[in-house]
């Protein structure tokens, strides 16, 4: 099975990502969820017997709900796959989840999560042959999205919590940034690449035809289609909309320049603080 992680700091566009790539006919990417990750150190040494052990530990994972999973069938299925490790078994849940609940059949899954910024090792032990794609966008533009979305009131356990100091903000960005690099500078040369959130937006068919040419795909155009999608084919979760809502919508161009957004104190400080950063992506000169 081909599998590829899209990485990337909180607020870079990491969802609007995997919602074009959700579009193309031959690729499944679900709404964020992290089991991968959390049920891993339980399920190493996974044998065929614990199947009902890992729909249970499943079951239990934050977010999982999304996925709209019938827990029985999903265990009938993995019993007839006979799954022989924990990367098996995982795959063999991806796929249930595209063929009976996106009712599409694929041979690329791709998995979203900011938290895997951390585990890209990991990741990377339990699948060799996985690719990875760092989504990268202008720190400043992270602050002020970081600062708005901070303003709003939102009654859900998943509403993200960020920071909004600009000091704080440039120096998790930045640390992100260099951990992500730094990790995947560990693996083959073409297992990993990156793109910038602002050339996604500006030039998608442009940036997504490379993508897709790195994974050994063809472009699709529905790709930049992804607003017309629904919950049923992998829309994010109507909840998480509180927080999302703009992947309704066709790119806004706008958020491009989102940085324009922070008071002249904060930009000037995230400049300074970050300088170096912003000139290596070519955000500044």
């Amino acid at each position: 099975m081909n599998r590829f992680f899209i990485i990337g700091n909180p607020r870079s566009g990491t969802t609007l990502f995997r919602l074009m790539m959700n579009k193309h006919s031959r690729i499944s990417v679900p709404p964020e969820a992290g089991f991968l990750v959390w049920l891993n150190s339980s399920f190493n040494y996974f044998q065929i017997m614990d199947i009902p052990l890992l729909i249970e530990a499943l079951k239990n994972t934050k977010k999982i709900e999304s996925w709209n999973l019938d827990y029985e069938t999903l265990q009938d299925y993995m019993q007839k796959k006979k799954p022989n490790s924990f990367p098996d078994a995982i795959d063999v849940i991806y796929e249930y989840y595209s063929s009976n609940v996106l009712q599409k059949k694929v041979d690329v899954f791709g998995d979203k999560n900011n938290y895997y910024l951390n585990h890209i090792d990991q990741l990377a032990c339990l699948y060799p042959d996985a690719k990875f794609i760092h989504i990268i966008r202008d720190g400043r533009s992270v602050a002020a999205s970081y600062q708005s979305l901070m303003t709003k009131s939102i009654d859900s356990a998943y509403a993200p919590k960020l920071p909004t100091n600009i000091t704080e903000i440039a120096e998790e960005w930045m640390h992100n940034i260099n951990h992500i690099q730094d990790s995947l500078a560990t693996l083959p040369l073409e297992n990993w690449t990156s793109i910038r959130f602002e050339d996604l937006v500006l030039y998608p068919e442009k940036v997504l035809g490379n993508v897709c040419k790195f994974l050994n795909l063809d472009f699709e155009k529905q790709m930049l289609e992804y607003y017309q999608t629904d919950e049923s084919s992998g829309l994010e979760p109507v909840e998480y909309l509180a927080w999302k809502s703009k992947n309704l919508q066709p790119l806004q161009f706008e958020e491009v320049d989102k940085y324009k957004l922070l008071n002249a104190d904060d930009l000037n400080k995230f400049e300074v603080i970050a300088a170096e950063m912003l000139k290596k992506y070519h955000y500044i000169n």
